[in-house]
């Protein structure tokens, strides 16, 4: 099914393919494993250096200028504005990220040929999480025991025909949606490029992708499906030499949401039913109707603490600390904007679930300004001046779309400082970037 290619995995390789398939099992372990994983990655490199098998070039480095401005902004920010003791550390390791980018970068630049396994493997760990998503929904459990989340408990008896959050073996954490609609998209379609043009071959791309999306789309989280939205839109006008297979992708997409809707109660409940019922129940006009909403809430309690710190924010890391003022209680913070009905939803939490929000409040204009900044020259710089070669490359276009579809500013997100979203998003920028000078060359 794989087509034959010329190649000789040395130990090294091995090694590698070895850190990338810890990094899967540190997506379901938390955030200490994936910190171990850039640690490894970090050793592989030094040792390939040292071994004169992987050489830096200085201006590889010079991409990464901006962020690091950006980064060494939040460090600063950490010591004067906000919380020393949680701030400064999570600013000052922030870095690990961006090296995370540049190791992932550097090493496919080196070795190519090891995007051919990269794929395998992630394409892999995304068919067998789907298959357990479907059969934790129709058992009530998961290959491994985990229960579904969310449930409504019929006099104490477990229903899985009640419950509305399925995440197979990532447990508690419902980030499988997140997960499949992102690294699970985007490998199945790396795959397609080394499959052969056999009927069975098709048969098995076309199974797979519809596989990933129905269980992406039964996990209930609707930040997931905005992902596929995002994803299949903006390869559909900018992906030019696949456009015909995406309107075919587009058209099954259609059709399993129509299925999962109309076969998966709480699939119409979590993505129709809740979000219309639940604007429709509450006072006021449509801006204070999406004010009362969980996430509404959330950003509204950001943009006052940004109203109260708007040029250099409250201090990296400082949100989940300065919300719990008295001056940003969420009833009294909504009554600003002519809504007098309480609520139960709190605007107080970790992070305001959206990193545009997130960077006002706790780093204000300025550190909004750089993170944009340092994401156009990291991101859209290249593709934007060489368009015209770039957009030939159908893969490093849908590796944009995957890193967009993360950083898109109309969704609920996880934190910036968050070791699991910070993770998945360099990692996926460090490939980006590596299409970027493939097509450059």
């Amino acid at each position: 099914m794989i087509k034959k290619t010329i190649i000789q995995l040395k130990s090294l390789d091995i090694i590698f393919l070895g850190i990338i398939c810890f990094f899967l099992f540190a997506i379901l372990a938390g955030p200490s494993m994936i910190n171990l994983f850039i640690f490894f990655l970090l050793v592989y490199l030094i040792y390939n250096i040292k071994k004169n098998l992987i050489k830096i070039d200085k201006n590889e480095l010079i991409i990464f200028v901006f962020p690091l401005i950006f980064w060494i902004y939040i460090v600063l920010s950490s010591l004067f504005m906000g919380n020393f003791s949680i701030g400064f550390e999570k600013s000052f390791f922030y870095i690990r990220f961006i090296i995370l980018s540049f190791i992932i970068y550097k090493i496919l630049i080196t070795k190519e040929l090891l995007l051919k396994y990269f794929s395998i493997i992630f394409s892999s760990f995304s068919i067998f999480l789907s298959i357990d998503i479907l059969f934790q929904y129709f058992s009530g459990q998961d290959l491994f025991g985990y229960k579904a989340g969310l449930c409504v408990y019929d006099m104490g008896r477990y229903d899985p025909e009640l419950c509305e959050r399925f995440s197979g073996f990532f447990g508690e954490e419902y980030i499988a949606g997140s997960y499949l609609s992102t690294f699970g998209i985007f490998f199945i379609f790396i795959l397609k490029n080394y499959l052969n043009k056999k009927i069975y071959s098709i048969f098995f791309f076309i199974v797979s992708l519809s596989l990933i999306i129905l269980a992406t789309i039964i996990t209930g989280e609707r930040s997931a499906l905005l992902n596929l939205i995002l994803i299949f839109t903006f390869n559909l006008i900018f992906n030019f030499k696949i456009r015909k297979y995406l309107l075919y992708i587009a058209i099954i997409f259609v059709f399993l949401s129509a299925f999962a809707i109309n076969n998966f109660d709480h699939v119409k409940h979590r993505y129709v039913d809740w979000p219309i019922n639940y604007i429709k129940s509450q006072d006021g006009n449509f801006i204070q109707k999406l004010i009362q909403t969980p996430w509404g809430i959330h950003y509204v309690t950001a943009y006052e603490v940004f109203k109260d710190h708007y040029l250099l924010g409250s201090g990296f890391k400082s949100y989940r600390e300065v919300c719990k003022q008295q001056e940003y209680e969420t009833n009294l913070i909504i009554r600003n904007y002519g809504i007098k009905k309480e609520t139960k939803y709190s605007g107080c939490s970790t992070h305001p679930h959206n990193i545009y929000f997130e960077l006002l409040s706790e780093t204000g204009l300025f550190g909004l300004i750089l993170f944009i900044i340092s994401k156009y020259y990291l991101i859209f710089h290249e593709v934007i001046k060489k368009r015209q070669n770039i957009f030939k490359n159908p893969y490093l276009i849908f590796s944009l779309s995957a890193v967009c579809s993360i950083l898109f500013p109309f969704k609920p997100t996880g934190s910036l400082s968050s070791t699991v979203f910070a993770g998945n998003l360099w990692f996926l920028i460090g490939i980006f970037l590596f299409f970027v000078k493939k097509s450059k060359n």
